[in-house]
């Protein structure tokens, strides 16, 4: 018979297995849905846990900073895909903008007459 503890670990591990593959679907929106889940498992398990983590418990603990830390590195490249591509396009705005045609010198009146 699984422990309060084991049961929120099994499932504050699968929710962090969840949350990687949404990561690497890039399902940013899963993601945020996911994210008050985590942090209420996160929180049971804090609460219940005031004395000293077994071996296993342990165990568990460094799988799921694994795969926080899989997530974040995902993130982080996909934040430097997004900067990339941002000034790529601000580049590519402001060569547009040498094309752009100028309307010339104004005409210059003397006496009311255009020369």
């Amino acid at each position: 018979m699984r422990t309060e503890a084991e049961r929120l670990f099994e499932d504050l591990l699968e929710l962090l297995r969840q949350e990687e593959a949404l990561v690497e679907e890039r399902d940013y929106e899963g993601m945020e849905r996911l994210l008050p889940l985590l942090r209420e498992r996160i929180e049971l398990l804090v609460k219940g846990r005031g004395d000293g983590l077994s071996g296993v418990e342990r165990e568990r603990i460094e799988e799921m900073v694994a795969v926080l830390e899989r997530c974040r590195r995902s993130l982080e490249g996909r934040c430097h895909e997004v900067k990339g591509r941002l000034k790529d396009l601000c580049e590519g705005m402001r060569g547009l903008k040498g094309y752009v045609q100028t309307k010339g010198p104004l005409p210059r009146f003397v006496d009311r007459w255009v020369r």
